[in-house]
């Protein structure tokens, strides 16, 4: 749900027929190529994404044109909270890196992405513009280009061709929220904003969790937001912790705004 305003919005869809309908998704390319295929004969389109981020499950509906995102909005499942803007854009790219997840995609002529648009002029304007590269941003362009062609190269039977060596994988971080789910979404991006104040220390946290409840103040002094942070990682120094104290602590100051309501860190814990 959109904090700002108290109202759920709902894109609102063409009558189109589907393109693909029910498609499994494997990896953000097979998401990309599928749109790219759409976008081939048609001004935009818009896409239906089913999806899971860590066992929690959110329907996104996306209006696109050859570009970038026009209008998002995710719906969590669970409670029928529906999420737009900035934390609607980061589910979605959670969705696409999660392994598997299902599409619809529907082609959109010039006019009919025109009048989607003035359908949808409230998710609109509340959607950041980005580009769809971002969405899935380990893939570098939509473009499909020619794959040059191989020059067959004789190699002496002598020489001895050296097997390159397998990457080692990135240490990943577990991120764990607990709250009310319509504030998930602006906790989840605050969790990851300190994982990379903490990466600019040269650590990458084995985990981050926030737990968050919603309290209300006696003699009607409104409600705020009450989070204890835990960040389990090693080669914190006394130093490194009292700037990241210090960074979460600003982190929440720029959430209450963002959100409208006090949001208050009531603990931050190391291990």
């Amino acid at each position: 749900m959109y904090k700002n305003n108290t109202q759920v919005v709902s894109v609102k869809l063409p009558s189109v027929p589907p393109m693909v309908e029910n498609l499994v998704c494997k990896s953000k390319k097979e998401f990309l190529d599928v749109l790219a295929k759409a976008l081939s004969k048609s001004g935009g389109a818009f896409a239906k994404v089913f999806g899971k981020v860590e066992g929690t499950p959110y329907y996104a509906t996306l209006i696109i044109d050859r570009e970038k995102v026009l209008a998002i909005e995710v719906l969590e499942v669970g409670s029928n909270a529906s999420i737009v803007g900035r934390p609607a854009i980061e589910i979605m790219m959670d969705i696409v890196k999660s392994g598997s997840f299902i599409v619809d995609v529907f082609p959109l002529t010039d006019v009919e992405l025109k009048v989607s648009i003035m359908d949808n002029m409230e998710v609109y304007s509340l959607t950041p513009k980005v580009r769809l590269e971002e969405i899935c941003s380990d893939l570098a362009s939509m473009v499909v280009k020619e794959t040059p062609q191989e020059i067959p190269v004789s190699v002496p039977e002598t020489t001895q061709i050296e097997k390159p060596k397998p990457k080692p994988q990135k240490p990943k971080t577990e991120i764990k929220i607990t709250s009310p789910v319509e504030f998930d979404p602006y906790l989840r991006g605050m969790a990851r904003k300190i994982k990379n104040a903490l990466k600019g220390f040269g650590i990458t946290p084995e985990r981050i969790e926030i737990e968050a409840k919603e309290v209300r103040y006696a003699l009607g002094a409104g409600k705020g937001l009450h989070a204890t942070v835990r960040i389990v990682a090693k080669g914190l120094d006394g130093k490194a912790k009292r700037e990241i104290e210090n960074f979460i602590y600003r982190e929440a100051g720029e959430l209450s705004k963002e959100i409208g309501e006090r949001v208050v860190i009531s603990k931050i814990e190391f291990s």
